[in-house]
């Protein structure tokens, strides 16, 4: 009978360590491409943010009536803080919106980031003051019952732009609002945002146009 040959064989040890390094490989392999999917996740929804914009100062422009972006702000909703509508006045300086049949939701794991005081369920993770002020969006709750949807029944609560498009087009404010978004965690009613690094979005010019920010930084031009 032949002699099988133990130089050429792996031992159990050797098996155990090349699992161990694929088991290793394989992991920091995922938290890369996790990270990646999320950095991919943000630029996705500043482009969404951009367009929306860019579609609310055009239908001002176009329809020569003021126009808005809104934002869903019920904590339990699917849509919290990630559903985005535009929405047009009913009547010149009424004060009422109705929303368009269109709505744009921002990726998965991906929020606006609206001002501390106005929407419940927000929680801004670490003490007091960790959240720079610039990386906030100039949104205010709308009032109850001015938003009507496109269905034509009154909506639930809205985020909805401090300064619309006036007729021309052009932010009512001259610009510098602010629409920032940022990753965050999902709680059961509400969402937690915890890293301010990664704050991106748009601010407006002052002729309405979407300048995309990259970098919590830039917000405080």
């Amino acid at each position: 009978m032949m002699k099988r040959d133990r130089s050429s064989a792996f031992t159990l040890i050797e098996l155990l360590m090349v699992l161990g390094l694929i088991a290793l490989f394989t992991g920091l392999l995922a938290r890369a491409l996790q990270g990646g999917d999320s950095a991919g996740a943000l630029q996705e929804g500043q482009g969404r943010v951009a367009r929306m914009l860019a579609a609310a100062r055009g239908q001002a422009a176009l329809g020569e009536n003021r126009a808005m972006l809104v934002v869903d702000a019920d904590p339990a909703g699917e849509g919290f803080l990630r559903r985005m509508h535009l929405a047009v006045e009913t009547a010149p300086g009424s004060g009422q919106w109705q929303t368009r049949s269109d709505d744009v939701l921002l990726p998965a794991g991906v929020f606006i980031v609206p001002e501390s005081s106005t929407a419940n369920g927000v929680v801004f993770a670490g003490p007091p003051g960790a959240w720079p002020p610039q990386c906030h969006s100039s949104l205010q709750l709308a009032a109850a019952g001015t938003i009507t949807s496109a269905a034509g029944h009154h909506a639930g609560l809205y985020l909805q732009m401090t300064s619309p498009f006036d007729p021309g087009g052009a932010p009512e404010s001259k610009g510098g609002d602010r629409l920032v978004l940022a990753p965050a965690r999902r709680l059961p009613l509400g969402v937690e945002f915890h890293d301010p690094a990664r704050a991106c979005g748009a601010v407006l010019s002052a002729y309405g146009v979407p300048l995309l920010v990259n970098q919590a930084s830039g917000f405080g031009i």
